[in-house]
């Protein structure tokens, strides 16, 4: 049960330098009040609602408890409490909330924004640039337009303008030394590409071939690499034709009984 509807104490209970309803100034002035004494003057409240503040006396004699500042305060509670009281002299918050005055939606809502509007001015206060860094953000964003517009129309213009074709590259291979001849031909296949007068080309497409002529009597070639395990091709008198070499490092080719050799390199320049 909420304190403040306790049972109603006697005056003679809560003072016991009183005698019945004769009361003086010292015992009306230092009463000891306690909350069971103000709450049971609550339950009591009809008795004293005509009286006023000047009235303390009249209601001490009607079963008031409590200091002249206490009847201010409790005069005070009865005439701004609404009395709302059940069968069992209990008022329910909920009651008391539900009868407060509410303000209108429209003024939160104007309130709400208007606080959005105070933020939003604050933040763009506090980030607000000065104008030599806008200017340098602005020619930073200026010059990143630039170059990506400029990166778009180059490749649109690289894939729709560029004339690509094959190209066959043929260099002479010759070698005379230690009494063999050998001829040959060396080709270089790629891409080529050109735009406006430029031209240009992949090494990674680069396809080698390297061809030697085979006289009638025979030859056998002898392909080395750093690392790897040589090769050997063969061919015999009589046969004649060409002969293509892999890639190596070195040749060296034997023929009618003669030997010599050289590099990758120096067999066709």
């Amino acid at each position: 049960m909420d304190p403040r509807y306790s049972p109603v104490r006697s005056t003679s209970d809560n003072n016991p330098n009183t005698t019945g309803d004769k009361m003086t100034d010292a015992t009306l002035a230092t009463p000891e009040t306690t909350a069971g004494d103000i709450n049971s003057n609550w339950n009591n409240r009809d008795r004293f609602e005509p009286l006023t503040a000047e009235d303390y006396s009249k209601a001490f004699k009607l079963g008031f408890v409590g200091t002249k500042d206490d009847w201010v305060m409790f005069l005070a509670q009865i005439t701004q409490q609404p009395s709302i009281v059940d069968g069992t002299n209990m008022m329910e918050v909920e009651d008391l909330a539900g009868m407060l005055p509410k303000r209108p939606v429209s003024s939160i809502r104007d309130e709400t924004v208007g606080s959005a509007a105070a933020k939003a001015a604050k933040m763009a206060t506090k980030y607000r640039v000065n104008p030599f860094v806008r200017l340098v953000l602005w020619l930073m964003s200026f010059i990143f337009i630039v170059l990506t517009v400029g990166t778009i129309m180059a490749a649109w213009t690289i894939e729709n303008y560029t004339v690509s074709g094959r190209v066959i590259d043929n260099r002479p291979c010759e070698l005379k030394q230690d009494g063999l001849e050998i001829t040959g031909t060396r080709s270089y296949s790629y891409i080529n590409n050109e735009l406006f007068g430029f031209r240009w080309s992949r090494t990674s497409d680069i396809n080698e071939r390297t061809v030697v002529n085979v006289s009638m009597n025979g030859l056998t070639v002898v392909m080395q690499t750093n690392g790897e395990k040589s090769k050997t091709m063969r061919r015999g008198e009589g046969e004649g034709g060409i002969m293509i070499l892999p890639k190596a490092d070195y040749y060296a080719f034997y023929s009618n009984g003669r030997a010599t050799g050289t590099t990758h390199g120096e067999l066709c320049k």
